[in-house]
C-alpha cells in the first residue's frame, strides 16, 4: 500500500471558519431560491387544477345546452306528428328537414316504426335501422330527464342499417331518441355529430398531453380524446353522492376533474398532465432555473473543495495508522534498519519467534541473530542483490535469544529517497521450521509410497508365476493319474495322488499368504492398544509348533491391530521352526522393550541363520533362500511382516543371534503413551 499524494502531515489545514461561513451563506441562498421556485411550481400546478375544474364545468354546460336543443327539436316534431296523425308523412318530412337545417349538432333525424324507417332526413326510407347497435335505454329507464334517451357511441357517419359493417375510417355519432306515441311504436331518432360535441373540449384546450371524454353514467365513452381516458372516479359514485363534481390527482403526474350533467345521465371528465404544466412553468422561469442550477453547481464545487481539503490529511493519517496496525499485528517479524544496518523498528512478532522484546532490538545490529550455520555465500548474495535495487528472498538459520536455532525465510529490500539514496532497509522474517518438517514428512511418505508401489509391482509380476506353477502341476499330474488309473497301476496312482495333494496344499498356502499380504496394508489408522502377550499366545494356538520351545519375556503393549500383530508372531515363529537346525528341539525366544514412544520386539531362534548379504532381500515377495532344500514355505511371510510394520510407520530388520541363529527385530509405536 502506498501513501496518497498530498500535503505533508504537519502542514496546517486551510482555516475552516471562513469556508464554513461562505458555505452556509451559499446553502441558505440556494435553499431560498429553490423554495421560491418550488412554491412557484406548486402554484402553477394549483392554477392548472383550478382551470381543469372550471373547464369541466364550461364543457358540461355547453354539452347540456346542446342536448337540450336536440331534445326540444325532437319533442316539437313529435308533438306535431301526434297532432296530425291522419295528415300523412309529407308534413313530417318537411318539419324534419327544417330541423336539420337549423341544428348543426344533428347529422340525421329519422322516424321509426319498430326497426323500419318511415321518414329519413337523408331520404333513406323503407330501410331497417339496426336499433340494437344504438344501445338506446328503454323508455322510462330513469335518469335525470324523462324525454330524451341517449344511446352509446356508434362508429358510423349515419344511423347504421341492419347488415351494415362499420369501418375504422368512418366517423362516429351519438344516437338520441324520443317516443312519439304512448305505446312506443313510433320513435324519433337523431344522430348527434360527435365532432360537434368534441369541439367543446377542444375549445378549453386541456394541453398537449391532456385527455378528455364524455361518458354515460355506466362509464362507457361517447366522445373522447385519441388516447381514451378512463375516469379516475366512478360516475355512478359521483351521481350517488350529494355533489355533482369530483377532483382527483394521480401521484403528482396528472389531475382529473369530473362534472355530471345537470339534466342528463352523462359526465364530463378532463385530465391535465403535469408535464404540460411543468413545460409551461419552465418556459416562464427559465432564467431562474438556470440561476438555481448554476448556484447549485457552485455550491457542490465548494463542498467538494472543502471536503477534499479536509479529507486529504485524514486519509494520510488513516493510511499511516492502518499500515502501522497491519505491521504491528502481522504474525511475521518485520525489522526496519537505517542505511548502516542499525535497527530502528521491530514489531511484536519478534518476541515469540526470536525471544527478544521489540525495545531490546532498537539500536542493535541484525548480526545478533547470526547462528553461524548460514553459509557465507548467502550473505554475499544478499548484499549483491539489494545493492542492485532488487529485493532479496532467501533462508537463514538464526539464533534465538535462548540460544536455540531455527530456520527462517526472509525478504529484504532497500528503501530509497527521491534522489535514489538508500535510507532504510526493510526485512520480513517467517518461521519455516514446520514447513521443513512437513517437507521431510512428504519426502518420507513419497519414499514409502514408492517402496509400496515397487512391492506391489513385484508382487503382481511374481505372483502370476508362483500361483500358476502349482495349478500347472496339478493339471499335469491329473493327466498322469488318469493314465495310471486306466492302466490299473495302483502303486503309481497313490504316488501321483500324494503329489497332487501336496501341490493343492501349496496352492492353498500361497493363496492364504497372498490374502495376508493384501490385508497387511489395511487396518485402522489409529488402532487401540494391543496386548503383545495375547498375540503370541494366539500365534502358538494357530501354529501348534510341535518340537519348538517358545520362551517369552517382557512384552510391552503396542498400537497395532491385534490380528495383524498375531500374524507377525505366527510368521516369525513359523519361520524359526521351518528353518531350524536338523534334529533336536527348536528354541524361540520372544521379548520386547519400550521407551514410551516406540516398542521394539525381538524374535530370536537358534536355527541356521541368514547371511548378512541376504537380510534385506528376504523381505521381498516370494524370496526364498532354500528353494531346493525341502523346507516348506511360500516366500511371502517376511514380506507380510514388513508390510504390517511399515503400515504403522515402523521398521523391521534382521540381526544375528549370539551363539548362532537369527533374530528378527521390529519397532512400532508403543501403547504406553496417551491415546
Amino acid at each position: 500500500m502506498s501513501f496518497a499524494p498530498g500535503r505533508p502531515l504537519d502542514q496546517p489545514v486551510v482555516p475552516r471558519a471562513t469556508l464554513m461561513l461562505a458555505l452556509l451563506v451559499a446553502v441558505i441562498s440556494v435553499g431560498l431560491l429553490g423554495v421560491a421556485l418550488l412554491a412557484s411550481l406548486e402554484q402553477a400546478v394549483a392554477e392548472a387544477d383550478a382551470r381543469t375544474v372550471v373547464s369541466a364545468r364550461v364543457v358540461e354546460r355547453g354539452l347540456t345546452r346542446t342536448l337540450e336543443s336536440a331534445e326540444l327539436t325532437l319533442v316539437t316534431i313529435a308533438q306535431e306528428i301526434r297532432a296530425d296523425m291522419g295528415g300523412g308523412l309529407d308534413l313530417t318530412r318537411r318539419r324534419i328537414r327544417e330541423a336539420i337545417r337549423f341544428a348543426p349538432q344533428l347529422r340525421q333525424v329519422v322516424l321509426l316504426k319498430g326497426d323500419r324507417v318511415l321518414v329519413d332526413s337523408n331520404g333513406r326510407e323503407g330501410v331497417e335501422i339496426d336499433v340494437a347497435a344504438l344501445d338506446l335505454p328503454p323508455p322510462g329507464s330513469g335518469g335525470l330527464n324523462l324525454g330524451l334517451r341517449i344511446g352509446g357511441a356508434v362508429p358510423s357517419r349515419f344511423l347504421p342499417l341492419k347488415g351494415q359493417t362499420a369501418t375504422a375510417a368512418e366517423r362516429s355519432l351519438v344516437p338520441v331518441a324520443v317516443n312519439v306515441d304512448q305505446g312506443g311504436d313510433l320513435v324519433l331518432v337523431a344522430a348527434l355529430n360527435a365532432s360537434y360535441l368534441a369541439g367543446f373540449f377542444e375549445d378549453v384546450g386541456p394541453g398537449e398531453r391532456g385527455r378528455w371524454g364524455l361518458f354515460r353514467i355506466a362509464g362507457d365513452p361517447l366522445v373522447s380524446s385519441r388516447e381514451v381516458l378512463r375516469p379516475g372516479t366512478s360516475l355512478a359514485d359521483v351521481a350517488a353522492s350529494s355533489g355533482d363534481e369530483a377532483f382527483t390527482r394521480t401521484l403528482a403526474v396528472a389531475s382529473s376533474a369530473t362534472r355530471l350533467s345537470a339534466r342528463y345521465p352523462l359526465g364530463v371528465v378532463i385530465q391535465v398532465s403535469h408535464r404540460d404544466v411543468l413545460d409551461g412553468w419552465g418556459g416562464r422561469n427559465r432564467i431562474m432555473v438556470w440561476v438555481l442550477t448554476g448556484a447549485t453547481l457552485m455550491l457542490l464545487a465548494a463542498i467538494v473543495l472543502l471536503v477534499r481539503d479536509t479529507m486529504q490529511r485524514v486519509a494520510l493519517q488513516n493510511q499511516v495508522r492502518l499500515l502501522f496496525q497491519a505491521i504491528e499485528q502481522s504474525p511475521m517479524v518485520v525489522l526496519i534498519t537505517d542505511a548502516n544496518g542499525v535497527i530502528d523498528y521491530a514489531n511484536p512478532a519478534v518476541r515469540p519467534l526470536l525471544g527478544y522484546a521489540p525495545e531490546e532490538l532498537i539500536g542493535a545490529n541484525p548480526r545478533i541473530f547470526n547462528s553461524g550455520a548460514t553459509p557465507p555465500e548467502t550473505y554475499r548474495d544478499l548484499w549483491q542483490c539489494i545493492s542492485s535495487g532488487a529485493a532479496w528472498t532467501g533462508e537463514f538459520v538464526n539464533r534465538r535469544k535462548d540460544g536455540e536455532t531455527l530456520a527462517v525465510s526472509s525478504t529484504i529490500s532497500a528503501v530509497r529517497d527521491a534522489s535514489g539514496r538508500v535510507t532504510h532497509y526493510i526485512g520480513v522474517m517467517n518461521d519455516i521450521t514446520a514447513v521443513r518438517e512437513a517437507k521431510l514428512e512428504q519426502e518420507r511418505l513419497i519414499a514409502k509410497l514408492s517402496r509400496a508401489n515397487a512391492d506391489l509391482q513385484r508382487f503382481a509380476e511374481v505372483s502370476a508365476h508362483h500361483l500358476q506353477e502349482p495349478a500347472r502341476r496339478l493339471v499335469s499330474f491329473a493327466q498322469i493319474l488318469r493314465k495310471h488309473v486306466e492302466a490299473g497301476n495302483a502303486g503309481e496312482t497313490a504316488s501321483t495322488l500324494d503329489f497332487i495333494e501336496m501341490q493343492a496344499r501349496r496352492l492353498r498356502e500361497l493363496l492364504r499368504d497372498v490374502q495376508l499380504y493384501l490385508a497387511a496394508g489395511q487396518g485402522d489408522a489409529d488402532p487401540a492398544v494391543a496386548d503383545a502377550a495375547s498375540a503370541v499366545k494366539g500365534a502358538l494356538e494357530r501354529l501348534s509348533p510341535g518340537r519348538a520351545v517358545v520362551e517369552t519375556g517382557a512384552l510391552p503393549p503396542v498400537r497395532v491391530d491385534p490380528q495383524r500383530l498375531t500374524d507377525i508372531f505366527a510368521i516369525l515363529i513359523g519361520n524359526a521352526v521351518e528353518h531350524a537346525c536338523p534334529g533336536g528341539e527348536v528354541v524361540v525366544r520372544i521379548w520386547g522393550e519400550s521407551d514410551g514412544e516406540t516398542a521394539r520386539y525381538m524374535v530370536a531362534d537358534d536355527g541356521i541363520g541368514i547371511p548378512a548379504e541376504y537380510r534385506e532381500r528376504v523381505f521381498r515377495v516370494f524370496e526364498r533362500l532354500q528353494v531346493e532344500s525341502g523346507v516348506a514355505g511360500t516366500g511371502i511371510g517376511l514380506a507380510i511382516v514388513r508390510r504390517i510394520v511399515e503400515n504403522r510407520d515402523g521398521k523391521v530388520w534382521i540381526e544375528d543371534t549370539p551363539g548362532g541363529g537369527t533374530t528378527v527385530v521390529f519397532r512400532v509405536p508403543s501403547g504406553e503413551g496417551p491415546e
